[in-house]
């Protein structure tokens, strides 16, 4: 895989623990690293937590 990518979790979700990120990371050469969302909110903190989720964005089309 050659596409820009960002694999991004939320610190507190327990239904797709930030751990299970770093598998896809490891394997997409352009993925450096997960990024972490921090939200009190578990899973749905990427619902949530707009302005993180937009800085995810802008890094990954900047």
């Amino acid at each position: 895989m050659t596409a820009r990518t960002l694999v991004a979790g939320v610190g507190s979700g327990s239904l797709h623990p930030l751990s299970q990120q770093t598998v896809p990371a490891a394997g997409i050469p352009a993925a450096d690293h997960v990024r972490v969302i921090e939200s009190p909110y578990g899973h749905d903190g990427f619902l949530i937590e707009a302005e993180q989720v937009t800085a995810l964005v802008g890094e990954l089309l900047g």
